[in-house]
Formats: structure tokens, sequence, C-alpha cells
């Protein structure tokens, strides 16, 4: 079990991958980043989702786990 897992990006893999996550209680907490704020809005009000923030800095922190949900050729500037 992970302490914490962070997931970039939660569209629709990385929401899945939450969820999962969760169902399966392989985490104490989820954490999230998301680039717009109305996706931050939506993604705490999802019970899988316990922490939003709005840079992937603040959001790793912590983190045994990290996920790169965005597309591929965003992630080496995320890395």
């Amino acid at each position: 079990m992970f302490n914490q897992i962070t997931i970039i990006a939660p569209g629709l893999l990385g929401a899945s991958l939450g969820f999962a996550a969760q169902q399966r209680g392989l985490s104490k907490r989820i954490h999230v980043h998301a680039r717009r704020p109305e996706t931050r809005l939506s993604c705490l009000q999802l019970d899988w989702c316990d922490e939003v923030f709005s840079t992937p800095e603040d959001a790793v922190k912590g983190a045994d786990l990290v996920i790169i949900c965005t597309p591929v050729g965003h992630i080496s500037d995320l890395v």
C-alpha cells in the first residue's frame, strides 16, 4: 500500500486509475494535479480524490507513486 499516489492530468485514464486505486485500497491518499480550474473543481467532488493542486510540483510532494497521464508530447516537460 502507498501512503500517497499523485495523478498528473486526471482525464479518462488518470481518473480511472485513481478510482481503481481507491476502490482497491492501494493508497491512503490520492492527490491530483489538473491544469484547468474547472477540472480541479470537478475532481474535488469525486470520492477517490483527496486533494487537488494547481501545480505539479505541489501535487507530487510526499508522493510514493506519481502517475503521469498527459499526452506523450508533454511528459518530458513535466518530468
